[in-house]
């Protein structure tokens, strides 16, 4: 799709009402919520999108936990956007808008999905994820070993502050990252130390066994995330442990025998 924004930032606007809801974008997580009530977010998605051309969402909605089915009172919607990064003056153009969806009008539904599509061109092409290795066809009992390792290693580093090792860690995740919003040049102190979280006490991490495993990417990406959680690590205070911080973890293997290293 043509435009003219220098800086193209790609957003879908969820906005939803009792009832959890999913966001993937290109098969890869973007944006989840449990929440009781409503929710209305817009979401940045141009680190799920690799180039230009077409790319794909689907977005999921479920009952809360606890509940049969979606509350007769829940509603769901979708807009795709694009707008500048930096032009904060320039309006944002629509792209694709799902109609909005009302469960009053429904059957009891344990699950509404709806898929849809939109184009983007941005000025970058990021390698990500296209020639890994399809995890999905690999031991799942091996893959958790070995993500449970980086866990470990994550939690060293963390209680060791040790800025240098996270970089070199997460180089490849966060150089596609900022890429993809624009970012150039390395971090200021300022937002570096910020990578590393800072909790009074001790932090203490959630055993991996209590994870479960889930593919993306078309099986060529696979995460653990807890019930409820997004993919990723959770990290909290020996003091208490709802004072917490989520490590954001998505795995690729880049050619067969090679490590798996974070992606996203």
């Amino acid at each position: 799709m043509y435009h003219s924004y220098q800086h193209p930032l790609y957003e879908i606007e969820v906005r939803s009402r009792n009832c959890r809801v999913e966001l993937t974008v290109n098969d890869m997580p973007c944006f989840k919520s449990d929440e009781q009530g409503g929710v209305a977010v817009d979401w940045p998605v141009n680190p799920n999108i690799l180039s230009s051309g077409r790319q794909s969402f689907t977005i999921t909605s479920k009952p809360y936990e606890g509940d049969d089915y979606i509350h007769k009172s829940a509603s769901l919607s979708l807009k795709v956007y694009v707008r500048d990064a930096f032009v904060n003056d320039k309006p944002r153009t629509l792209l694709v808008e799902m109609p909005e969806v009302d469960f009053s009008t429904k059957s009891p539904s344990q699950t509404y999905v709806y898929a849809g599509n939109f184009d983007a061109s941005v000025p970058y092409h990021q390698l990500g994820w296209q020639s890994s290795v399809p995890l999905i066809e690999e031991d799942k009992e091996r893959i958790i070993k070995e993500v449970g390792l980086i866990y470990d290693e994550l939690l060293d580093i963390f209680r060791n502050r040790d800025l240098s090792r996270y970089l070199a860690l997460c180089h490849e995740r966060q150089e596609e990252v900022f890429n993809s919003f624009y970012f150039k040049g390395p971090l200021d102190e300022k937002r570096q130390s910020r990578l590393i979280p800072t909790l009074p006490g001790l932090l203490m991490k959630i055993p991996y066994q209590d994870y479960h495993l889930s593919f993306h990417g078309s099986g060529k990406v696979v995460g653990l995330s807890l019930p409820s959680k997004p993919c990723g690590f959770l990290f909290y205070s020996s003091e208490d442990q709802k004072n917490a911080v989520l490590e954001m973890a998505l795995f690729h293997r880049k050619s067969p025998g090679a490590k798996l290293t974070l992606i996203r």
